[in-house]
């Protein structure tokens, strides 16, 4: 994934074809056909996947560790983002004590996955492993790792319970419980968790596509099956962001049955979404990124030319044009800080014998300008910079 950055960013826009993963990461469930958004995500992921390279691990012992928590807490609404073992959350560094591959906000601190597919939760108290998360087969790395709702206390993941069986699990940071929900159809063979929003999950088990009560478990159906192109990226204040075909068109709304399309890109190939896909805290605004591919020779080979950040008004469907100075090759909107700015990071390349540098900029809505927020600076192969989106981002 290094050397695809470098490629990326080397040409600025005109990026060197590469061959994509092999099927065996990029389909799911027998479905063997190669998903728009599985080839075209990895261009937002390696945007930051700036590591392939060894990094040290420290190993959890069964206790609790006090980190180096700076001034906590650390609002939702503040820029973060992890490289190593440390997150930075605005002027804040908190030292984890093991490789962060993906994090999560909530409104008491984090919640961590590292490169051992361990999970822990990091509060002003201290990090403490909560379990151990099972990679969704097979092996679906662009998929979702953590959820969370940022402004909640409950993190979660698909673990398994028993060995060989997958189970969604759930940790509430303000009670320290831990608990898993037995799905209603039996052992599962596949199991996305999509999000969280307040105390309600938002999954799909092998089949169909749930809203779980988190407290009680009890079930409400979204989508019955087959539902295995069905996903839901975002859910805000009881807004759902989904697309129900492999990506392809991306609806927003209270329900499915209402949902209002905001993009369709069946007719606009080569170009595709970039991860995350993400709504604001009261479902006002979607955002997303835009990948332009030139085309190639075939669906394995493909030029990158630019990572664009769009943003749709949930009500209307206007998208709104973010003004980054510059007009960067490489921009991906992360996470929403709050209802009106959203978190973007971009990636310039100085020239052939420069490591890329990498830069975060908030962007405000509805006006879309975009101010630098941090000049995290230039990396070479020592560390990837990891988004609050809970995806991978590891070697």
């Amino acid at each position: 994934m290094t050397e695809y950055l470098k490629s990326v960013l080397d040409e600025q826009a005109t990026a060197v074809a590469y061959k994509s993963p092999d099927l065996e990461t990029i389909v799911r469930a027998g479905d063997r056909r190669i998903r728009q958004r599985r080839v075209v995500a990895l261009a937002g992921v390696v945007v930051f996947a700036l590591v392939a390279g060894t990094v040290g691990v420290s190993a959890w012992q069964d206790r609790r560790v006090t980190p180096n928590v700076g001034s906590g807490p650390w609002p939702p609404g503040t820029v973060s983002w992890a490289a190593g073992s440390t997150i930075h959350a605005g002027p804040d560094t908190i030292e984890v004590g093991h490789v962060v591959s993906a994090f999560v906000r909530t409104s008491l601190g984090f919640a961590v996955v590292d490169n051992a597919d361990d999970v822990f939760s990091v509060t002003a108290d201290g990090v403490t492993k909560i379990g151990h998360l099972t990679p969704t087969l097979p092996n679906n790395t662009d998929q979702q790792r953590l959820v969370s709702d940022p402004h909640g206390t409950l993190v979660g993941w698909v673990g398994e319970d028993p060995p060989g069986t997958l189970t969604m699990f759930t940790h509430d940071q303000a009670t320290g419980r831990t608990r898993s929900y037995p799905g209603s159809g039996g052992p599962e063979p596949d199991a996305l968790f999509f999000a969280i929003d307040d105390r309600t999950g938002y999954w799909r088990t092998s089949w169909n596509v749930y809203a779980v009560d988190l407290d009680t478990g009890q079930e409400r159906l979204i989508k019955p099956g087959p539902a295995y192109d069905f996903e839901v990226y975002s859910v805000e204040d009881g807004m759902l962001a989904f697309s129900p075909n492999a990506d392809t068109t991306f609806f927003a709304g209270r329900s499915v049955e209402d949902a209002r399309q905001l993009r369709d890109f069946s007719a606009e190939r080569p170009t595709g979404s970039a991860d995350p896909v993400r709504l604001s805290p009261s479902g006002s605004w979607l955002s997303f990124g835009v990948v332009e591919l030139s085309d190639g020779d075939s669906e394995e080979t493909f030029e990158v030319i630019k990572v664009t950040p769009e943003v749709y008004d949930i009500t209307t469907g206007e998208r709104i044009t973010l003004r980054i100075p510059g007009d960067p090759t490489i921009a991906v909107p992360a996470v929403w800080l709050d209802d009106t700015t959203l978190q973007v990071m971009v990636g310039i390349y100085g020239g052939p014998n420069a490591d890329p540098e990498v830069t975060v900029y908030t962007c405000t809505l509805p006006g879309g300008s975009c101010q630098l927020a941090s000049a995290i600076g230039r990396f070479n192969d020592a560390h990837p910079v990891v988004l609050p989106d809970g995806r991978w981002y590891g070697p």
